[in-house]
């Protein structure tokens, strides 16, 4: 193991986190202040994740009032903060939204991964909390197994995690101006350095959506035509650069997730007389054929 994954004396050996049956592995990247717990071959035991909080941003309020109801539209993910110096954030282990299957899937499926996120990302603006940094990498997933260790976590659920450059604003949606964006894994958009906040957080969901596409194993030309145009919808068109107000150069969280919820009931109305028609003709088609 490299000694750049080693997890420091003083939080192998915190006291809050042995009084949980804590104990650490390695850190999940080198010069992050992330561990993890390990699990052995063919273990049921469960996972966790311990953060090591920057006292200079907001993440520990932030992840402290996503605890207050943690049933859907919000999308945080279950945690609990030891008061210590410094704080820690501990989490159950979760995968990326890398570790769901796209194979072979219908519209709906796709629909209904883009719903959870947009879902999670209206919950936070409703709240005035802007992510900032919303990515592939900055959102999980629950697996069967790690919801059958926590019963905190629902299996299938996309969870937004990583909250370090996240803002609690003033102002709403619609009301709040622009800011100086802090850095992010998606590019801006024109490479803007002050944008309206939410409006970034939308731009970034639609290019995580975009990204959702990618694992599948099509060429571009036979995406479902609908998840494609929905996330190009939601990134949106930089009218200029920079926009010196509320930014209209994309839709809304909410708008976007009013206009998903329409989009999945015809899918699903689609798809389900689509099996329909499909049957009835399995039911026919060796008949005829005998004929």
């Amino acid at each position: 193991m490299s000694p750049l994954l080693d997890v420091p004396d003083w939080l192998k050996d915190h006291p809050d986190l042995r009084a949980r049956g804590i104990v650490l592995h390695q850190a999940m990247e080198p010069y992050k202040s992330i561990y993890y717990t390990a699990r052995p071959y063919g273990s049921t035991i469960q996972q966790y994740v311990v953060k090591v909080l920057d006292p200079t941003t907001e993440e520990c309020s932030i992840n402290e009032r996503l605890q207050n109801n943690l049933s859907s539209p919000n999308h945080g993910l279950p945690c609990e903060v030891i008061p210590s110096e410094p704080r820690l954030l501990v989490m159950p282990f979760v995968g990326g939204l890398n570790s769901i299957n796209y194979m072979n899937r219908p519209t709906s499926f796709f629909l209904d991964v883009y719903y959870q996120i947009i879902e999670g990302v209206e919950y936070l603006h409703r709240l005035q909390i802007a992510h900032l940094d919303i990515c592939f990498g900055n959102i999980a997933s629950a697996s069967p197994y790690q919801a059958s260790t926590d019963a905190r976590l629902v299996a299938g659920k996309v969870y937004l995690i990583d909250f370090h450059t996240s803002r609690q604003l003033a102002l709403g949606p619609g009301l709040q101006p622009p800011i100086v964006l802090p850095p992010s894994q998606v590019d801006k958009p024109l490479d803007v350095t002050t944008l309206d906040p939410y409006s970034f957080d939308v731009y970034c969901a639609g290019k995580v959506m975009q990204r959702v596409l990618l694992y599948t194993a099509l060429k571009e030309p036979d995406f479902p035509w609908i998840p494609v145009r929905y996330a190009q919808w939601v990134v949106g068109n930089e009218r200029e650069r920079g926009c010196t107000g509320v930014c209209r150069c994309r839709p809304t969280a909410r708008r976007a997730r009013q206009v998903l919820t329409v989009l999945r009931w015809l899918v699903y109305a689609s798809e389900f007389l689509g099996r329909g028609f499909e049957f009835v003709r399995r039911l026919f088609t060796p008949a005829l054929s005998r004929q």
